[in-house]
């Protein structure tokens, strides 16, 4: 667990984990028992980015932008 910093808390980008590990996909749709949720699927079903609930108006997403083409 990771607590945010000032500066990422006032901020819309958790810089510091761009650029992350690469898991695989089964890893990241496990994470659904775990409170996220996947994205609306797009171009032939392709589900780009998980998101979860954090606050009242506040969401973590975790995307693969390279391929992103709607959000």
């Amino acid at each position: 667990m990771y607590a945010l910093t000032g500066e990422e808390r006032a901020g819309h980008r958790l810089t510091r984990f761009e650029n992350g590990p690469v898991l695989p996909t089964t890893r990241l749709v496990g994470m659904e028992r775990r409170g996220w949720r996947r994205g609306e699927p797009q171009d032939n079903g392709v589900e780009q980015w998980l998101s979860r609930r954090v606050g009242p108006d506040l969401y973590v997403v975790i995307a693969d932008l390279t391929e992103l083409t709607t959000l």
